[in-house]
């Protein structure tokens, strides 16, 4: 590192002593560790825990971890395959990378063509998640319990931060998968049945029901059928299946408990 560069890298505040201490640690074991072995990996050992602790010194998301370790491989390509990073990290973030792939090569007239096409094109953040099923097991298209409470959490976490959209029939990569899997599963195998077992479910899952906060459409893109949730910010806080309560943070979707739970019910506007 420069010392221009590190004249610009923002501090903590209020540093960590815990924090500190361990990462000094870790630095004199990889110092230690050189002294015998030249050519010690300690990229794969000690950097990793240093990683860590300063992401969560920094207050990051999964979604700022995901950019630095991508800007990384991007800016020393070599290096991050010779330290076998770039492997890693090229599995790690699949999804996200063919995503990335997918957008470039449809073009942003396509994207821009249709409002939720311009969204499965952001990815997701804190007010976007993509399902490629409501309940489908995506290989098997059998029901898959997991895949409903996923869903559903995601909906929750909505309702208790600052609401949000889900895209159901859309996969991580951005691919239009569409909801016949879904449909075969419904009473009703078509748009209606879906949409009835959506209501079904926000009326029997949520505590309080959150009804008039959860609005359900559908939009027809290249020849499929996408389910969109919109999904307001509730006033009253919603637990999923009478006691659980989620909160959306960076991409993801986090169950609050304990302390947690207690002081952000505290500081909830």
């Amino acid at each position: 590192m420069q010392v221009d560069a590190l004249k610009q890298c923002p501090l903590p505040a209020n540093p960590n002593e815990t924090a500190i201490a361990q990462i000094e640690e870790l630095v004199t074991s990889i110092i230690e560790k050189q002294k015998s072995n030249p050519i010690y990996s300690y990229h794969l050992n000690e950097q990793k825990e240093i990683n860590a602790i300063v992401y969560q010194l920094y207050g990051s998301s999964e979604e700022d971890i995901r950019e630095v370790e991508l800007w990384y491989c991007r800016r020393y390509p070599k290096l991050a395959e010779a330290q076998g990073v770039l492997t890693e990290v090229k599995q790690k973030y699949s999804e996200h990378l063919k995503r990335c792939e997918l957008v470039m090569t449809k073009g942003p007239d396509y994207w821009k063509s249709n409002p939720v096409l311009a969204l499965i094109a952001q990815g997701e953040g804190e007010k976007l998640e993509l399902k490629e099923t409501l309940e489908a097991d995506a290989k098997t298209g059998e029901k898959n319990a997991g895949v409903l409470t996923a869903a559903l959490k995601t909906i929750a976490a909505f309702l208790n931060t600052e609401g949000g959209t889900l895209l159901i029939g859309v996969a991580d990569s951005g691919e239009i998968r569409g909801l016949e899997k879904d449909y075969r599963l419904c009473n009703k195998h078509d748009r209606d049945g879906f949409e009835q077992k959506i209501h079904s479910l926000v009326m029997s899952r949520f505590v309080p029901q959150p009804t008039s906060k959860i609005k359900v459409s559908f939009e027809h893109l290249e020849d499929r059928q996408v389910c969109v949730v919109s999904v307001e910010k509730s006033k009253e806080i919603i637990h999923l299946d009478g006691k659980d309560v989620y909160i959306r943070e960076g991409n993801t979707s986090h169950k609050l408990e304990g302390p947690s739970l207690t002081a952000w019910v505290k500081n909830r506007s």
